[in-house]
C-alpha cells in the first residue's frame, strides 16, 4: 500500500469512524457504536431492498443500507479528499 493510500485510509477513517471501506480491517458493524437515523425512500427502492433481503443478498434491510452508505463513502469520499489535497497543494 502506498503512502498516499495509507494517508487517505487514515483520513477517511477519521471522517467516518464507523465504516469507511468494505475492504478495511476496521470496518466492522457488529458491536460498533451505531446511531439510529430515519430516512425516507420511494416504495420502489424499499421493494428492491426487501427483495434483496428475501433472496439472501443481505441479512436485513439495515445491512443493505449500511453497505450502500459504505460504497458511497468509498466512491465519493476518496474523490473529495483528493480534491481537497490538490487544492491545498496549490495554495
Amino acid at each position: 500500500m502506498s503512502d498516499t493510500s495509507q494517508i487517505l485510509d487514515r483520513r477517511l477513517a477519521d471522517i467516518c469512524r464507523l465504516c469507511v471501506s468494505s475492504k478495511a480491517d476496521h470496518c466492522q458493524t457488529r458491536g460498533a457504536n451505531m446511531k439510529r437515523i430515519t430516512i425516507r425512500l420511494p416504495d420502489q427502492q424499499l421493494d428492491m431492498i426487501d427483495y434483496m433481503v428475501a433472496q439472501g443478498e443481505f441479512p436485513s434491510a439495515s445491512e443493505a443500507i449500511r453497505t450502500a452508505v459504505r460504497e458511497l463513502i468509498d466512491e465519493r469520499g476518496e474523490k473529495l479528499l483528493r480534491r481537497s489535497e490538490m487544492i491545498a497543494a496549490l495554495s
